[in-house]
């Protein structure tokens, strides 16, 4: 079955350049103009991932991503940030806020539409193992759920994967860079790419309330992951 993207992108020639590029991957692609209809679109007809540019009339994107996130349709939803903005501060807000990939304009149309690609592969990649557990936490594979105590935790697609490749791992250190790779599907490269892992980190500690301290970090190496009682 052909994936299925939403572009919300008010630029006609860069909604027209992304469109083909995944075109030529068989990934279908739907666009809208304005994040007003965005969260609509998404519970009527959901996509399977999110393309969302920031500087949208009418609903500013980050308004988009937080209303979907706090979504029970929207919560898991691969969501990529497409956007001009391109410091280090506006990256880390949209990471903590949800989104699992970031790209800034102008870039490459081969690496973007392969960034797409590997977001869905991750989203649907066939699980090797069932269930990851380790005290009152519970990672379900096959249904892509995290539980602390029964309680469901809200994870994004990043930060699922980024807890599995960790757990999975059992007790190994892994650098930034095999994280990147383990979790994203692909190599990033760079100090302010790396950083991406420490915000996922971070956000990943807060949700997992009293079980958070199972991820350890090794400072100037990586982080990794702490099973037992």
């Amino acid at each position: 079955m052909t994936a299925r993207a939403l572009l919300v992108e008010d630029d006609p020639l860069v909604a027209e350049v992304i469109t083909a590029g995944l075109r030529s991957r068989h990934i279908a692609c739907d666009v809208l103009r304005s994040g007003l209809r965005a969260v609509e679109r998404v519970r009527v007809d959901r996509p399977d991932v999110l393309l969302l540019d920031l500087s949208l009339p009418g609903l500013d994107g980050l308004d988009v991503l937080r209303q979907l996130r706090r979504s029970p349709f929207g919560h898991d939803l691969p969501i990529m940030v497409v956007t001009g903005r391109g410091e280090e501060t506006e990256r880390i807000v949209g990471i903590e806020m949800g989104a699992d990939d970031y790209v800034v304009k102008p870039f490459s149309v081969r690496e973007f539409t392969a960034r797409v690609g590997a977001l869905l592969r991750r989203a649907h990649a066939a699980p090797r193992i069932r269930l990851l557990r380790a005290g009152g936490l519970c990672i379900d594979l096959d249904r892509r759920e995290v539980t602390v105590e029964g309680r469901r935790v809200d994870l994004t697609v990043r930060e699922f994967e980024l807890l599995a490749v960790l757990a999975a791992a059992q007790g190994r250190v892994l650098r930034r860079p095999q994280l990147l790779e383990q979790a994203w599907g692909y190599a990033l490269r760079g100090g302010h790419r790396t950083r991406t892992v420490d915000v996922h980190v971070r956000s990943l500690r807060a949700k997992l309330g009293q079980e958070a301290s199972r991820i350890v970090t090794h400072k100037g190496v990586g982080y990794a992951w702490k099973a037992g009682a």
